[in-house]
């Protein structure tokens, strides 16, 4: 009886080694497999990973300049995405092929199979030379074809920015679309007014009444606002600052900077009507190119004749933006020493020539929204020191109090009430 029983215990341990075994065989098998498998996605990835990428470089910016809101250049923004490294001449792969399976353009203009496609593809080389533009059929690749084409004349450029076989037909629409925006900008109006507003502010007068302007309104508190500020701090100075930084170079010959709200407002006192909107509508362009900055306010006080005097000996406590004042503008005129008395008619309402606010690199207005963002002043005061440095940075005196009546000629054309009044309600 107990032979059997050994018997089938040996069976069965036998029948467990063989089961063990081939368990080991197939997944040593499996893992060849899969590693092949990898191998293969590698390679696909790595023929993908350059689609769809520009050779376009980025312009890296001082990191001293550089303030929350604005994108810091990444430490490969220089470099340009990676690509088939490519010989003089040699055809850019088109998307749905291996790179190592295309034909190496000869000087002559012929092709010469690489081995890895004489070994899988006897392809005949004549198909290439007969092929044009207009063999592909719909739905095929353009790209390939092109490269074909290519193939038969020397490359006119380098072959490392563009595919060498774009048709003289795209450029043509290339060419056309340029024409038809530089139609569109030129149709629209010169001048632009920019402001910053709340979630709770009504601007919609500004597309109803100035249809004449373009319009830049930033919100300092609406995170899905298409025009936002980094940051709600400094008043009506971060928006101004922020529209400038996003715009240089671009801007219209005529920029106005005023408050979101529309007319009956203490901040428009000395403007026509009282009214921002009547101010704009009134406003001489011609006399801002003249002028390069104009104050909007024509009513001098608060603000002059001396508002800000950095070196009073007891300045009043509540009010910092004076007694910081000297520090701010070593920082921002290093090169010019502080004045005894800084003074402007109140409330960061002014219109400013393209011009002029090119006249400074964009790297002020950088540091200037930086030390805004950084300075622990408070809303009130930070926003109050820009508002009697604006007409310093745009190219005025540090002392800029024009006589009301200057102001209101110059500015404004000396409006009388009847003038007013068609500026309001139109011609009834």
């Amino acid at each position: 009886m107990r032979t059997p029983l050994r018997l089938g215990t040996l069976a069965s341990a036998a029948v467990l080694l063989i089961l063990i075994g081939t368990i080991f065989y197939h997944s040593d098998k499996l893992r060849d497999q899969w590693g092949k498998l990898d191998s293969f996605k590698g390679s696909v990835t790595d023929g993908i990973s350059h689609w769809g990428h520009s050779q376009s470089q980025t312009t890296s910016i001082d990191p001293k300049y550089i303030g929350f809101g604005t994108p810091t250049p990444s430490p490969d923004a220089t470099q340009a995405w990676p690509t088939p490294i490519q010989e003089a001449g040699e055809k850019s792969p088109g998307p749905t092929q291996d790179p190592s399976a295309q034909p190496d353009a000869q000087p002559d203009g012929s092709t010469e199979m690489s081995p890895a496609t004489e070994d899988n593809n006897e392809i005949d080389q004549s198909k290439s030379e007969e092929t044009s533009p207009d063999s592909s059929e719909a739905g095929a690749t353009v790209d390939t074809d092109a490269t074909v084409v290519d193939a038969e004349k020397p490359s006119e450029n380098d072959g490392s920015q563009e595919t060498d076989g774009e048709s003289g037909g795209d450029i043509e629409e290339t060419e056309d679309d340029e024409d038809i925006l530089d139609e569109i900008v030129e149709s629209m109006p010169d001048k632009i007014v920019v402001m910053a507003k709340t979630h709770t502010d009504d601007t919609s007068w500004v597309g109803e009444e100035l249809t004449d302007w373009q319009a830049a309104i930033y919100s300092v508190d609406d995170e899905d606002a298409v025009l936002k500020t980094p940051m709600n701090k400094g008043k009506e100075a971060m928006a101004y600052l922020t529209y400038i930084i996003e715009n240089y170079g671009n801007f219209p010959s005529t920029v106005a900077f005023v408050h979101s709200h529309q007319d009956k407002f203490w901040h428009s006192d000395g403007m026509p009507a009282r009214s921002n909107m009547i101010a704009l509508k009134a406003l001489r362009t011609e006399y801002v190119q003249e002028a390069g900055f104009t104050n909007l306010r024509c009513a001098l006080t608060p603000g002059c004749p001396a508002e800000v005097q950095p070196f009073r000996e007891h300045t009043p406590e509540n009010l910092m933006y004076e007694r910081n004042m000297s520090t701010v503008w070593e920082l921002f005129f290093p090169s010019e020493p502080c004045p005894e008395i800084i003074a402007a008619p109140c409330c960061a309402q002014f219109a400013v020539s393209r011009n002029q606010i090119m006249a400074r690199p964009i790297e002020d207005y950088l540091l200037y929204r930086e030390w805004l963002m950084k300075t622990e002043m408070n809303d009130e005061n930070s926003g109050r020191v820009f508002e009697y440095l604006w007409h310093i940075i745009f190219g005025q005196e540090p002392v800029f109090c024009p006589e009301y009546g200057h102001c209101w000629m110059n500015v404004y054309g000396g409006p009388n009430r009847k003038q007013l009044h068609t500026l309001m309600y139109g011609n009834s």
